[in-house]
């Protein structure tokens, strides 16, 4: 997959996918409709489609996608449904220790200006 980005936000975000076989009927429908014009031209026996993705979120993209393309989704398997449960305990985790530091941090700055703040008071006593 080639990203081409550019400054250009008035046009489309144009995906274009490449067939080796024949495109879907879905695929020819919308290749029309939009041009990419910084994709290589397809090979002689490659045929392809051309997505407008502009203000799109990744699952209407993913649709879109699949609808063109034929494809599928693919069910976790075990195995990699127990590491994203592992990354998620692993985000919660991460979300209680970065509470529990800010909390340290907070305590250890009050620490040091109620120091400053009796250093202070002891100078003011001092010049009296």
């Amino acid at each position: 997959m080639t990203v081409k980005q550019t400054q250009e936000q008035e046009g489309p975000a144009a995906l274009t996918i490449y067939f080796a076989e024949r495109a879907s009927n879905a695929a020819s429908l919308t290749a029309a409709k939009v041009e990419d014009k910084h994709a290589p031209a397809p090979e002689s026996t490659e045929k392809t489609a051309v997505l407008d993705l502009k203000n799109l979120d990744y699952k209407e993209i993913w649709n879109k996608v699949k609808m063109v393309t034929g494809a599928q989704d693919v069910p976790a398997t075990a195995e990699e449904e127990a590491e994203l449960q592992k990354l998620e305990q692993m985000r919660q985790q991460s979300e209680k220790d970065r509470v529990r530091l800010a909390a340290i941090r907070q305590a250890k700055k009050d620490q040091e200006r109620m120091l400053q703040e009796a250093r202070g008071e002891i100078e003011k006593l001092k010049q009296l």
